[in-house]
């Protein structure tokens, strides 16, 4: 697992240096990330990279696919309980329902 979570990571970490200003190239990188990580079991970073993706969806304007993705991240980060997370997947929701950008988990904002 070491070298595919490293390239899972890398590959979200990708989508979100590049989602700023290029969405269409960051959401290959976010897509890779999520198959790795899903695929080896790396469920936290999985919610990580399904956060990024969710932000993706919304600047697309597929609003429903970006909710979803934030719902399933908020579900796996409660159940592993992660501590920071939730609040951050909380305000992305709020931010979605004031029609305000998602902020990228790797900023930190």
């Amino acid at each position: 697992m070491g070298y595919l979570h490293l390239e899972g990571v890398a590959c979200w970490l990708m989508g979100e240096c590049l989602a700023p200003d290029n969405l269409a190239a960051a959401e290959p990188y976010v897509e890779t990330a999520m198959s790795i990580l899903g695929r080896i079991g790396s469920r936290n970073e999985l919610a990580r990279a399904m956060v990024t993706r969710a932000a993706l969806r919304q600047a697309a304007g597929d609003l429903t696919k970006g909710r979803k993705l934030l719902e399933q991240a908020d579900a796996m980060f409660r159940e592993l309980g992660t501590l920071d997370e939730p609040a951050r997947v909380k305000a992305a929701l709020a931010a979605l329902d004031r029609g305000s950008p998602i902020g990228l988990l790797a900023s930190g904002t």
